[in-house]
């Protein structure tokens, strides 16, 4: 008597219901029990599968991934698991600000490329890495492994993954404060996406996101309502439930910097319970920094301290400068707007500290311009 044949499953169909399972545990058994079907098809699956997630679910994007880097443990495949070392590291990256671990992921994957003389893939696997470098305030990194990337993908004619890498590139020239260099990336990289024919691709929406930061911050206020809008409505139309929360925010700054709080406070809180229910710490915090913008304004300056105290101690966690020396920069406005001048002109002398670290000539410059007002008020006006 024959022995039972369990049922035949597509390669599609083994995803799909490992995907579904309660537990890691389960997966792999489904794992091991279908090893004919773990092939490169089934890898990259996977990895597209937690770039998907990536915008709309951190935590079955973290399931993919290792999910993905069980795989490799299976078939013995080095190349899998240097796709599920960048699922993981655009995760801890991208997902939850853990920018260093991201590094590290992000150069192991790189490292599996190029003992396989995979120039490409060794390239693209870099593109997340800019975007982490950048946050902890390595630019000069980011910039030279820009450069070598740039070269290895045009040279390869890499035209889609190039304009990702543009789009970081003008992130990072963002966070310096040259926003006017951040917006000809972006440009750069949307223009790439059109010729591609991509004009409703996911990251067309990622970019107008970015491009209208730019756009705001060079006083193209009408260009930027209507670059958050146009990303906002892209993405929410194309599932990027999460992501989605980004456009949104920046609209909300915008409004701040025209006056429109009330409007302004709308789009943050409803961007702070996306980011919270996904599990999305970081980019909730980073929320209440910009929600301290609209309560400067509103002269609420108790709760300006205690919410910017909060906010410098996360990201020195994050190990990211740029945001805690920002916070200190609130703080400091609001010492003044109480009166407790010495308390705030020592806070702007450690944001000024943590900018001229992070080369920020722009922040630095606004701070100084805060400092001289408080040497104004207190009558040394040399």
């Amino acid at each position: 008597m024959a022995l039972p044949v369990p049922d035949l499953l597509t390669r599609d169909d083994l995803i799909e219901q490992a995907l579904d399972m309660p537990d890691l545990e389960a997966r792999k058994r489904l794992f091991r029990a279908h090893l004919p079907l773990l092939d490169d098809e089934c890898a990259e699956a996977l990895k597209a599968q937690a770039d998907q997630f990536l915008r709309s679910d951190i935590q079955r994007c973290r399931e993919t991934a290792q999910l993905l880097i069980y795989q490799a443990e299976l078939n013995g495949n080095p190349l899998h698991r240097a796709l599920g070392l960048l699922a993981e590291a655009n995760a801890r990256s991208i997902g939850l600000g853990q920018y260093q671990r991201g590094v590290e992921l992000y150069d192991e994957a790189a490292a599996i490329y190029e003992a396989h003389g995979e120039p490409v893939r060794q390239a693209r696997s870099q593109i997340g890495k800019i975007y982490a470098l950048g946050h902890l305030g390595r630019y000069d990194d980011a910039r030279e492994t820009g450069e070598w990337a740039s070269q290895v993908l045009e040279d390869h004619a890499q035209w889609e993954p190039l304009a990702s890498l543009t789009l970081n590139l003008g992130i990072l020239h963002g966070r310096l404060g040259e926003d006017a260099r951040s917006l000809a990336y972006f440009d750069r990289a949307r223009e790439l996406y059109v010729q591609l024919g991509k004009e409703r691709d996911p990251l067309l929406s990622w970019i107008d996101q970015d491009r209208a930061i730019a756009l705001r911050n060079l006083g193209r206020f009408e260009e930027s309502i209507e670059a958050s809008q146009g990303s906002w409505k892209l993405m929410s139309e194309s599932g990027q439930t999460v992501e989605a929360a980004r456009p949104q925010q920046a609209l909300a700054i915008t409004y701040i910097v025209l006056g429109r709080y009330n409007e302004a406070m709308v789009h943050l809180d409803q961007a702070r319970d996306i980011f919270l229910a996904d599990g999305r710490q970081p980019d909730a915090i980073l929320l209440e920094l910009y929600a301290t913008d609209c309560l400067l304004q509103l002269r609420r300056f108790s709760d300006v301290l205690e919410k910017c105290r909060q906010i410098r101690e996360r990201f020195t966690e994050l190990g990211t400068r740029f945001e805690v020396a920002q916070a200190l920069l609130n703080e400091a406005i609001a010492y003044a707007g109480l009166a407790r001048t010495n308390e705030a002109i020592d806070s702007l002398a450690e944001a000024r500290q943590l900018f001229t670290a992070e080369g920020n000539r722009m922040s630095i410059a606004c701070t100084d311009l805060e400092m001289a007002v408080l040497y104004l008020q207190q009558g040394r006006f040399e």
